[in-house]
């Protein structure tokens, strides 16, 4: 007699699969916190060039200068959170960098959180009979991905925090499907101004979620009250800030940072020192060759022409240039490709077979629909993988809850394969924590402190104005973190590319003269160059930095 084995998907009966499914989804939220802390210790001392200001702009909430907190180009909640951490917990400079990324995955662990209440809901929906922990285990294995590396708790940005209201947010709608309830449309409207005040494109993104949820209403006459309830709860949250930006402005406006990156990466405008005929306010040109520019005040903050880039830039009219934007669609298109069909090749191609083998349900608008706006917002402007890490994850989710799951061989079939998927993505994952394990260490050095306290060391004082010639790139030694950390201001520089001049003895003397006239007490260099004299420069450090001071 021939045997076999059946595969056949029998429902267990409700509390075992309530159980098996709450302890699946305690063991990853457990998993991803663990793996989160271990990598927010292994990057204590990364430091983004953005996270500087951030930091900046959340001392300015904390000792109560609300004209330098109220900035256009960088969001509020994310650093008030630093802020506060800062005000609270005082670190010296050794350890203010790993007090940022305890707060980073802190944030994670709300997102953790909320992932939860999002994949809780579309569970609580769904009709397929496959195991709830396989669907949990999927969830996680591109929830990990996503999070910790597209973004990451060694980012000093604000994305983990959209993360987290996004997911919340989107859970919200999951439930409004089926019961679409008031008090669900104004805590639909909470979070969604609060994502907003974490990163202004949210509020595109928002009012597409407030769209959908109008649709859920099913009807007119209970849509209106109930997505004008969430509205208002919006604007409750939100209008405070845009209202103050506004008056600031002179003008409606909810934020700058769309315009500025139109300019930058459409209209091809210089990031530092755009000196157009309708510059308002531009950064002071002191010396021709090599080129040398000013910015002692009003801004503050430790490099001021990154604290408020929308000062420095006030006067620029972005335009919307048809083959300007094809490029960029055509560069960012690309970067799309990279991130659903070369870095998660695996994803796609399974999800693409269920699919082909499977056939489609209803699918998952709810979903689908975010990160397609998303999507279509940034590829013609500017788009990284931090600021998508979380719309992947729904649009993911998105497309394998649309896989038709009835009948015995569809189910063996998405079984398998979902399993298979897990395995595969979850060695990966494991692989590139190994990675980031190995790139960093355990007793990595606090370069840029070190740095800071040697610069002090060697005579420049807290509240001291420095110069500096500005690296090619920004890489964990060259930068200017130390600037933060030994609480000094640069206040002029020589951009990267014109610094050659700086070694000739003739032009050399009359441009550290103009430096010293704009203000600065020190020149600082992130290296020399071979062959270059020494003598007038003190090394700081042991990474290559020296100064000089500067005298008339």
């Amino acid at each position: 007699m021939k045997t076999s084995i059946a595969f056949e998907f029998r429902p267990a009966t409700v509390p075992v699969k309530a159980r098996t499914g709450r302890i699946a989804a305690l063991a990853f939220a457990i998993g991803a916190l663990l793996v989160g802390l271990f990598e927010a210790w292994l990057t204590r001392n990364d430091m983004y060039s953005d996270g500087i200001s951030y930091l900046d702009v959340g001392d300015a909430f904390f000792r109560g200068d609300w004209h330098a907190a109220l900035n256009a180009y960088w969001s509020p909640l994310y650093p008030v959170l630093l802020g506060g951490a800062m005000s609270v917990l005082k670190p010296n400079s050794v350890w203010q960098f790993p007090v940022v990324h305890l707060v980073n995955w802190l944030i994670f662990a709300l997102v953790v959180i909320a992932f939860q209440y999002l994949l809780a809901g579309l569970l609580r929906f769904r009709s397929d009979t496959l195991p709830e922990w396989l669907w949990i285990a999927l969830g996680y294995t591109l929830f990990l991905w996503a999070t910790l590396r597209l973004i990451g708790v060694g980012l000093v940005s604000p994305d983990m925090c959209v993360a987290a209201f996004l997911f919340l947010a989107t859970g919200v709608l999951v439930r409004i499907s089926r019961q679409p309830t008031l008090w669900r449309y104004a805590l639909l409207g909470l979070i969604l101004g609060f994502g907003y005040l974490a990163k202004a494109p949210m509020m595109p993104i928002a009012f597409v979620m407030l769209s959908i949820s109008a649709f859920l209403a099913r009807g007119a006459r209970r849509a209106v009250p109930r997505v004008g309830l969430a509205l208002a709860c919006l604007l409750a949250v939100a209008g405070p800030w845009i209202y103050g930006l506004s008056v600031a402005k002179g003008r409606p406006t909810f934020g700058e940072s769309w315009s500025l990156n139109v300019a930058w990466y459409v209209n091809d405008v210089p990031r530092y020192h755009w000196q157009g005929t309708q510059a308002a306010h531009p950064t002071r040109k002191i010396f021709d060759s090599p080129a040398a520019y000013e910015f002692n005040g009003p801004v503050g903050g430790a490099y001021p022409i990154w604290y408020d880039p929308a000062y420095w830039n006030a006067g620029l009219k972005p335009h919307l240039s048809l083959g300007q934007m094809a490029r960029q669609i055509r560069v960012n298109a690309f970067d799309y490709y990279e991130l659903f069909f070369r870095s998660e090749v695996a994803v796609a191609a399974i999800c693409l077979a269920l699919f082909f083998l499977c056939g489609a349900d209803r699918k998952r608008w709810i979903l689908l629909i975010p990160p397609a706006a998303a999507l279509c917002m940034y590829a013609p402007v500017h788009v990284e993988d931090r600021m998508l890490g979380a719309y992947v994850v729904l649009l993911w989710l998105g497309l394998f809850f649309s896989i038709r799951m009835d009948g015995t061989e569809r189910r063996r079939s998405a079984y398998y394969s979902m399993l298979a998927l897990i395995v595969l993505e979850l060695s990966r994952f494991g692989l590139s924590v190994l990675g980031t394990a190995a790139s960093h260490g355990l007793h990595e050095r606090p370069v840029q402190a070190e740095i800071a306290q040697a610069l002090l060391q060697s005579g420049i004082h807290e509240g001291s104005k420095i110069a500096w010639v500005r690296p090619r790139s920004f890489t964990p030694v060259e930068n200017y973190a130390w600037a933060r950390l030994a609480k000094v201001q640069i206040i002029a520089e020589i951009p990267v590319g014109q610094e050659k001049a700086l070694w000739d003895p003739g032009p050399s003397k009359e441009l550290l003269t103009s430096l010293h006239k704009a203000g600065a007490e020190a020149l600082v260099v992130t290296s020399l160059p071979a062959g270059a004299a020494r003598d007038q420069w003190t090394p700081v450090g042991r990474d290559g930095y020296f100064v000089r001071f500067l005298t008339d």
